[in-house]
């Protein structure tokens, strides 16, 4: 009573569901969240992340962060001592309710 590999793709290539990055909006969720989306998901939950939280997801958050930069996401950074930084994410670009305007970084 072995486990039989899969020999086909359990749906076809057109029925695959169309997966957003950064909302993490997936019909079907047929995937766990990419590391970018946790990544994003903790910064809109937390005002201030550290790197230490960061590195429970990812080693290389750096590359997620510059991805999420990259899709017009604009963070503030801060040196809390020692080998410790922290993040704030100051403009997300899915939020229409915000302005360009000065940003309070509350340092």
């Amino acid at each position: 009573m072995g486990i039989k590999p899969l020999t086909t793709m359990p749906f076809k290539r057109s029925e695959m569901p169309q997966i957003s990055i950064l909302r993490g909006e997936r019909k079907g969720f047929p995937f766990p969240p990419t590391q970018t989306e946790k990544i994003l998901d903790l910064f809109r939950r937390l005002e201030w992340v550290n790197n230490y939280m960061l590195n429970h997801i990812c080693f290389r958050y750096s590359g997620r962060l510059h991805d999420l930069k990259k899709k017009g996401y604009v963070f503030a950074r801060r040196h809390d001592g020692g080998s410790e930084w922290s993040w704030k994410l100051c403009f997300d670009p899915n939020k229409k309710d915000q302005t360009h305007g000065q940003i309070e970084l509350g340092i």
